[in-house]
């Protein structure tokens, strides 16, 4: 089944692959040239850190479907890129990095699986990744931002505006997603980093939701990329320690993990997770 909404109803199933598979490559991103050079991961704690998440996701009784792993593929781990769902509805991402264009082929057999072919697309035009991707209720929004351009915009508002109300955001230059700057923890508050939107974004979103502004000295460690379990269950960098207490503020409870190595690739907790179904709320 596929079904999600929003970013913060009960999670019931997510798609996620094994950071396995990752080994040094050519950077993709700024976090990636400079970790690359100057303090590389080690697969043995990249391993331990995503095992930790694993296992909360897993005390919550949520299904894991894991994508295939592909040697191929070193930057899968980020599943939330490759694919996302709107709706009813898989969407497979243009990718714009040549490194991550065959990780879509570590989905064949889970989307063979689905009920209903029709209920997978695959754009053939513009550039669009999941990261750039925010669901609230009838509302999507999309980040135009380093990895998703004004064509891919188009596409989505021509299969998608007959269901959603599209609102395009745009980033500051230096930032990669949209979900690096700006998240849903609940259909009333927002978790942004205001310097990361130009004014005219953050404008539309400001008379819309309650907002908790993310510390931007905190902003190495991507303090609008939590993930949610529900409405009232986010999981976090513990690094983020203004941030989260200011999450913790509104109502929420915090889980803090470990996600040093990890985010010398690039992203956090939402990066590696696609999820498949979440309750409505």
């Amino acid at each position: 089944m596929l079904h999600v909404n929003n970013e913060f109803g009960q999670l019931k199933k997510v798609l996620m692959a094994s950071v396995e598979t990752f080994h040094l490559h050519e950077p993709i991103n700024s976090t990636q040239e400079y970790f690359y050079k100057y303090d590389p991961p080690l697969i043995e704690n990249l391993i331990q850190e995503q095992s930790a998440f694993v296992d909360v996701l897993s005390n919550y009784h949520i299904e894991i479907i894991w994508a295939e792993k592909r040697s191929d593929s070193t930057n899968q781990f980020n599943t939330r890129d490759v694919a996302f769902v709107i709706g009813d509805t898989f969407i497979v991402s243009p990718m714009r990095k040549a490194e991550r264009q065959n990780e879509h082929l570590g989905l064949e057999r889970i989307m063979s699986s689905f009920e209903k072919s029709d209920k997978v697309l695959k754009p053939s035009v513009g550039y669009i990744e999941g990261g750039d991707i925010i669901l609230d209720g009838s509302k999507l929004y999309v980040g135009i931002s380093q990895r998703t351009n004004l064509e891919g915009l188009k596409w989505l508002k021509d299969n998608f505006s007959s269901k959603y109300d599209i609102i395009s955001l745009h980033l500051t230059p230096e930032y990669l997603h949209l979900d690096c700057v700006f998240n849903l923890l609940s259909k009333d508050v927002a978790l942004i980093q205001k310097d990361g939107l130009t004014a005219a974004s953050y404008k539309k979103l400001s008379g819309i939701y309650d907002i908790i502004h993310a510390e931007l000295s905190e902003q190495s460690a991507l303090p609008t990329n939590v993930f949610s379990i529900n409405s009232k269950t986010v999981v976090a960098d513990k690094r983020n320690v203004i941030t989260n207490d200011r999450i913790r503020a509104a109502g929420k409870d915090v889980i803090e993990l470990e996600y040093k190595e990890l985010s010398k690739i690039g992203g956090s907790f939402r990066c590696c997770t696609c999820p498949l179904e979440r309750d409505d709320i």
